[in-house]
This record gives structure tokens, C-alpha cells and sequence, in this order.
């Protein structure tokens, strides 16, 4: 049975192989959507199928990485430092070094949802956005030059609603939408640019869907 020194490590593996497959995924989407806008979303063009299916196998490696780095998550957290079969040799104990970096983000996504449910119940009363939590900084050059709203890039909104569970696309597409923001009684155009921003990577997944 791993350590828990070994399974932190893993974990930071699979962290990175996550950033990695969001990277390429993202770029598989925006290439599908080129090819998608060339080819008006011909079924039957070569070049619009090869895309598709290069977008899903993005995709699929994808949700193999999020599944391996939830896997480690649940075993981190099963695992007591006092199981640690290498802590017997040791005179003291490990320092207690804190949840892991994948649990807290865990825990971040769910205290983003929370508030995207207290947003959207009541967008008059809204005073802060809600906006999606990161893991990481987003290392992609067309990112880090972007002017946006939001501190967040495309790539990274797109990654916090990955890993939303049961994640309803449909009604998150109504939710962001720029003109319930309009309600907003304070901060009311700043808002809308945010929503706008989410709004966009939403309807790409949404989308995506129906192809």
C-alpha cells in the first residue's frame, strides 16, 4: 500500500497530467470550432470528422486524468498518517501538512457553486461575482494576453465546470446569461462583462452536445 508521501506525489503527477489534457483539450475545441465555421458543420466533411474525433478522444483523456487525480484524492483521505507503514521507523511524527492541494480544490468548487446558486436565485442582491475557482495559473500564451473581466481564462472557467458533478448545461446556459445580470442592482455592467465571459464557454460546452 502506497505512503502517504508517495500518494501526495502521485497526486501532483496526475495534477499535472490534468493542466496538460485541459491544455489539449481546449485546443482540440477551439480547432473543432474553426473547422466547424469552415465547413457550416458539414456530417459528412472529412475534415469536420477528424476533427470531432479528435475532440473526443481530448476529451475522454481528459475525464481518464480528472478520474485518476479523484481516485488519489479519496485514497489521501483515507489513509490516517498513522498508517503509514514508514512511520514506525521514524521517532516522531509527520508534520501534519494540511489537506491536499486536489482536496481543496475540491472544496473551493464547492463553495463557487454555493454562491453560484445564491447569484442566480437573486441576481438584484448580487454584490460580489462568483467567479470559478483555479488551480493553477493557465500556461498558454493566447491566455496570458488576453484583456478580460474575469481573472480567469477560457481554459480554466472551462476546467472548474468540469468538474461540477451532474453539471446541467442547458440550465447553466440560461443561468449566465449577460441579460439576467441586468437585474443587478449594483456593479450592473461589470457583471454582464463577467457573465459574458462564462456565458461564452458555457454555450461552446452546451453546444458541443448537440452536435
Amino acid at each position: 500500500m502506497p505512503t502517504i508521501h508517495e500518494l501526495h506525489t502521485l497526486l501532483s503527477q496526475a495534477e499535472r497530467t490534468i493542466q496538460a489534457r485541459a491544455n489539449d483539450l481546449a485546443d482540440a475545441q477551439e480547432h473543432q470550432e474553426q473547422v466547424a465555421r469552415d465547413c457550416s458543420r458539414d456530417k459528412y466533411d472529412k475534415k469536420w470528422s477528424q476533427a470531432k474525433n479528435a475532440t473526443q478522444r481530448a476529451q475522454r483523456r481528459y475525464e481518464r486524468a480528472l478520474r485518476e487525480t479523484e481516485k488519489l484524492e479519496r485514497s489521501i483521505r483515507n489513509t490516517p498518517p498513522s498508517r503509514d507503514h514508514t512511520s514506525k521507523a521514524r521517532s516522531t511524527p509527520l508534520p501534519d501538512t494540511g489537506p491536499a492541494q486536489g482536496t481543496l480544490f475540491h472544496l473551493e468548487i464547492e463553495h463557487w457553486r454555493e454562491q453560484c446558486v445564491d447569484c442566480c436565485t437573486n441576481y438584484p442582491a448580487l454584490r460580489a461575482f462568483p467567479v470559478p475557482p483555479i488551480r493553477r495559473p493557465c500556461m498558454k500564451q493566447a491566455c496570458r494576453k488576453e484583456t478580460r473581466a474575469l481573472a480567469v481564462c477560457k481554459c480554466q472557467i472551462q476546467h472548474a465546470f468540469h468538474r461540477v458533478p451532474d453539471l446541467n448545461l442547458k440550465k447553466e446556459r440560461i443561468a449566465w446569461h449577460p441579460d439576467k445580470f441586468a437585474a443587478c442592482l449594483q456593479r450592473k455592467d461589470e457583471f454582464q462583462g463577467m457573465a459574458k465571459e462564462i456565458f461564452v464557454v458555457v454555450d461552446e460546452m452546451y453546444r458541443r452536445t448537440q452536435v
